[in-house]
């Protein structure tokens, strides 16, 4: 895997060894990762397109990690976000966490394997989604700019040869 294609992974929690444990699980999978305990987030680094991905903790400080992640994601919508919580959380928190914008959400202790799986999925995606805008982007500059797409194709037409001219058919398109 290219991670400078990938993107920074950031990992946010405030337990230092959930922190240097992720570091060295996505390092060795080749994946660039910076982390944090805290919710200063580099909101420059995100809207650059440095940050591909955040693995946060349900709690950072004395916030709840959701509230951040509803912020980041009125931002920047196609950033893959999965949550981990040492407890399992009532049904109606956990409703909250995925309308605050988190893509995947486990409880600890949870396997490396489904971790980079689920990591692997989100990055895909999310990076669909920024080709796709990316796409959308250039079409509308395209239509900005030149003839609409929707233009009527040109129509063949036989015109007549000049006298003495060359027996073949003459071909020209022209707009209609």
């Amino acid at each position: 895997m290219d991670s400078t294609e990938e993107g920074t992974i950031l990992i946010l929690d405030q337990e230092n060894y959930v922190r240097r444990n992720l570091k060295a699980l996505l390092e060795g999978e080749g994946y660039v990762s910076v982390a944090m305990d805290g919710s200063d987030l580099c909101v420059n680094e995100i809207r650059e397109g440095k940050i591909a991905g955040i693995i946060a903790g349900y709690w950072i400080g004395d916030e709840r990690t959701f509230d951040v992640i509803r912020q980041l994601k009125g931002l920047f919508p196609e950033i893959y976000v999965m949550m981990v919580s040492a407890e399992p959380v009532a049904e109606d928190e956990y409703e909250r966490i995925f309308n605050a914008g988190v893509d995947d959400f486990f409880v600890k202790p949870f396997s490396a394997r489904k971790t980079l799986l689920h990591l692997r999925k989100g990055l895909k995606f999310s990076g669909n989604l920024l080709e796709r805008k990316r796409l959308e982007g250039q079409l509308l500059r395209d239509r900005s700019s030149g003839p609409c797409l929707n233009a009527e194709e040109p129509e063949e037409k036989m015109v007549p040869l000049p006298p003495g001219g060359n027996p073949g058919l003459v071909v020209s398109k022209e707009w209609r």
